[in-house]
């Protein structure tokens, strides 16, 4: 029987268990069939469930997750609310343009990332973020190796290149070229950024979902020394791995090791995969560890997640901005960690957790947010403790996400400048004097 003959309502109920790019395919290629399945609804069905339709994808998931030393995902943890959400808010456009995100991310799912192609990473900045900090239960399948090759082939383009192409102008012949080469850098820091955040998104989530981190240092290890073939069991062979691992994730952070008082929210972002290799090298086990978990971030509530594709990486990369600048936002109970390099040639230092930081924030003076374009103020009153014992956090939170903090100790006398950035993973940043002294980054404690 041809599906011309089918009633409307069979050929919609058989088009909802085709891909999107398919069933795009489908309704070009007769009038009867656009007119019965070119509808919102179908598209909106497709995108919130074409990950469980897909054969084998729920199983081959979750048998991954039963594997000796990972934590076993919970049915619930499949479901994707978020999804229905966007699609009801989401024009018939950007309804099919989410659909074949998701189609996008099934087809990465499966692939191994010595399959990728060039094509294949070309736009991911422009969907794949979206889709994971709308949480598509598809993400649960990806590591953070797979995007390790492209994030290191923007890292190289995008250390100190717009600063060196605003400096050297005169190098272009034309005004013109001057312009597209300073765009072509500032797009390449977007995609860079976003690829961070897919990084630290993978991380954090293969971390939390694995009970020993030599697993996960693993993988970053095959990835910088390819023919590296031996188990990181042994404390000393793991130390040597991790700090391996950091000295080439160092090299990818622009400006890295220098105290920077305007920190950019790329060097920020940049930043977060080193912390957490440096992190979980000091903790091991996933039970001693206090990071966050992704699936316990509310992304959706403060960001304002624009449509995939449209060439939306670079809205992406700061939609958390204007949300999580918001006094609202900033107070409550705070968590982190923070590094000490202060030590030349010898391992990072990581010290225990910040832990139990009350953060008290006030609205600014209007004249303060006119002139000096300040959201908010930590005050004094924000305090916490960590292992060198009570501490004080004051300071000022710009509406462009750059944090400027003095964390000064009650007993000690003693007191740090933190200069940071506000991401979608919390407030990321270097701490020291006039001179480099580390990294810290500090998180809600609702997402441990």
């Amino acid at each position: 029987m041809s599906l011309l003959a089918l009633p409307n309502e069979l050929l919609q109920h058989v088009a909802r268990f085709l891909p999107c790019s398919s069933l795009l395919q489908l309704i070009r290629t007769n009038r009867k069939l656009h007119a019965a399945c070119n509808d919102p609804l179908l598209f909106k069905d497709i995108a919130q469930n074409a990950f469980n339709r897909t054969t084998g994808a729920i199983d081959d998931l979750l048998d991954t997750y039963r594997q000796p030393g990972r934590v076993k995902l919970k049915p619930e943890q499949l479901d994707w609310p978020e999804g229905e959400t966007v699609s009801i808010v989401s024009s018939t456009e950007d309804t099919v343009r989410l659909a074949h995100a998701v189609e996008d991310l099934i087809r990465l799912s499966t692939l191994k990332p010595t399959a990728w192609l060039t094509s294949t990473t070309s736009n991911m900045a422009d969907w794949l973020p979206h889709l994971l900090a709308l949480h598509h239960p598809a993400s649960w399948c990806l590591d953070p190796d797979m995007f390790l090759l492209p994030h290191g082939q923007l890292g190289q383009f995008n250390t100190n290149s717009i600063s060196s192409l605003l400096m050297n102008r005169w190098l272009s012949r034309t005004a013109d070229q001057a312009r597209d080469r300073i765009a072509s850098a500032k797009l390449q820091a977007v995609h860079f950024t976003n690829f961070s955040f897919m990084i630290t998104y993978t991380t954090l989530q293969r971390l939390g979902s694995t009970n020993d981190f030599s697993e996960v240092l693993a993988l970053f290890t095959r990835h910088f020394v390819p023919d590296w073939a031996g188990a990181a069991s042994a404390l000393a062979v793991r130390q040597s791995m991790a700090d391996n691992v950091i000295q080439q994730l160092s090299v990818r952070i622009p400006g890295y090791a220098t105290f920077i008082r305007d920190l950019t929210l790329m060097q920020a972002s940049a930043a977060l995969p080193l912390l957490l290799i440096a992190i979980s090298s000091t903790h091991c086990e996933r039970q001693t560890r206090q990071l966050p978990m992704p699936c316990k971030i509310p992304f959706a509530k403060f960001m304002d997640i624009p449509s995939v594709y449209r060439s939306s990486a670079g809205l992406f990369a700061t939609c958390h901005t204007r949300q999580m600048t918001a006094p609202e936002f900033l107070a409550g109970r705070w968590a982190g960690y923070y590094t000490d390099h202060r030590f030349g040639n010898r391992s990072i230092i990581v010290d225990a957790p910040m832990q139990d930081i009350q953060m008290v924030v006030s609205e600014p003076t209007e004249e303060a947010r006119t002139r000096l374009r300040i959201r908010a103020h930590i005050e004094r009153e924000t305090k916490g403790y960590d292992q060198h014992g009570d501490f004080r956090l004051t300071g000022r939170v710009r509406e462009d996400g750059l944090v400027s903090l003095a964390k000064q100790y009650l007993g000690l006398g003693d007191s740090w400048t933190w200069t940071g950035r506000v991401t979608p993973f919390g407030i990321v940043g270097v701490w020291g004097h006039n001179s480099f002294g580390g990294y810290f980054w500090i998180f809600k404690e609702a997402w441990v």
